[in-house]
């Protein structure tokens, strides 16, 4: 997979040069990300359908997004669900081309065509696609949240703004490894860090396993846990688990 500047008509045009079946399915994975990412903000705007384009118009995924508006305005149904539909079909299409042996150049908003035999490349370099890592690590902090999704919840704001002025956190939490995780909860104990703050559903108890695993590592000894949800057995034998190892607090709201 490379990154690409190709001569066209005259002008500088930037792409990712996608060279094989493996470079897809790297973008596909990729694509799966953005799309989920894009929902949520859909989902969070509380703008109408007709104007969820406005919200990716230049992201990776604008023009899956500014499709399923398009196709719902006409047909109607759902433009959050109508994403997932478009990117399926996006992927298969690609695949299809790569297995065939072509090669797919992708612009900024997600729209590709093939390399040309006479395409001119001016400049090209090694491209790999990365995650977005968002964490804010603050001095003087005692409590840390991990939040899967791109936002703080306004129920974790309203709670450690009260208890923690310079309360610290990770968004995106699905996007770290588990030794990037690590890191961060280091650099967190460094600063003054004490104990991690969890508000969940608790329904994916591997995660749960995971990140206190990942507290572990650190040094981190205290977890506070608020569920949304209730707590099913799974979870409730996790927290059982690690309460031999830590300090931690259950509060259901």
């Amino acid at each position: 997979m490379k990154a690409i500047t190709i001569d066209f008509y005259g002008q500088e045009a930037d792409y990712i040069l996608l060279e094989n079946i493996d470079d897809v399915l790297d973008y596909a994975s990729d694509l799966a990300d953005s799309a989920e990412l894009a929902a949520e903000r859909m989902i969070k705007s509380n703008l109408p359908p007709e104007r969820f384009d406005h919200l990716c118009a230049t992201d990776k995924v604008g023009g899956l997004i500014q499709a399923a508006v398009m196709k719902t305005q006409m047909l109607g149904g759902s433009s959050i669900l109508e994403v997932g539909h478009h990117a399926t079909d996006k992927i298969r299409r690609m695949i299809k081309w790569a297995l065939a042996g072509e090669q797919l150049m992708l612009n900024k908003v997600g729209g590709y065509c093939f390399l040309k035999d006479d395409t001119v490349i001016l400049k090209e370099e090694d491209y790999e696609f990365t995650k977005e890592l968002t964490h804010v690590i603050n001095d003087n902090t005692k409590f840390i949240n991990l939040e899967n999704d791109s936002e703080l919840e306004q129920h974790t704001i309203n709670h450690l703004s009260k208890i923690d002025p310079n309360y610290s956190y990770v968004c995106g939490l699905r996007n770290y490894s588990q030794s990037e995780l690590v890191v961060v909860l280091e650099e967190f104990k460094s600063k003054g860090g004490e104990a991690g703050y969890i508000y969940t559903t608790g329904f994916d108890v591997k995660q749960v396993h995971e990140y206190c695993a990942a507290f572990q590592a650190a040094g981190i000894t205290k977890i506070d846990f608020e569920f949304n949800a209730g707590i099913g057995k799974e979870l409730q034998q996790a927290l059982d688990e690690w309460s031999e190892k830590f300090d931690i607090t259950v509060k259901e709201v």
